[in-house]
């Protein structure tokens, strides 16, 4: 492409003042709410309706009365339950192999073999029970 030059008889002119200066005049004023406050004798008023909950998210209150009745506990799902005790598995497995120096994959292998699972994901929840049981008897 050719590049092509426009040539004119005047030369450029600004247009408008506004546009063609580095700060434009502002369109709002500043807020004056932020700098003069809301007054004492309002703030007095409002603080009363502020409720202040404790900073520590342990600290839960205890439910009513009321919502205890009516709460009703939901059992363990069954794949939450395996979860739970694979997870107790690892731990108590860690347990063992620190105190005697075992493999982790050792100490597996043998209390599959003493619950009759084939492996840790693929035993039920009463097999993953027996196991720990194992465990904690052996750290017992």
């Amino acid at each position: 492409m050719k590049a092509a030059f426009m040539r004119t008889d005047s030369p450029a002119t600004r247009t408008s003042a506004a546009s063609a200066s580095a700060k434009p005049p502002p369109h709002a004023g500043p807020c004056t709410a932020a700098m003069m406050g809301c007054g004492a004798r309002r703030m007095s008023s409002t603080s009363s309706l502020i409720v202040r909950w404790p900073r520590s998210p342990a600290v839960t209150p205890p439910p009513s009365p009321a919502v205890a009745a009516f709460t009703v506990s939901q059992p363990e799902a069954r794949h939450q339950t395996r979860e739970r005790l694979r997870d107790e598995r690892r731990t108590l497995v860690a347990a063992v192999a620190r105190r005697t120096g075992e493999a982790h994959r050792a100490i597996h292998a043998r209390v599959n073999r003493a619950t009759g699972a084939g492996s840790v994901t693929e035993a039920s929840a009463e097999q993953l029970e027996r196991g720990n049981r194992l465990l904690e008897r052996k750290l017992g």
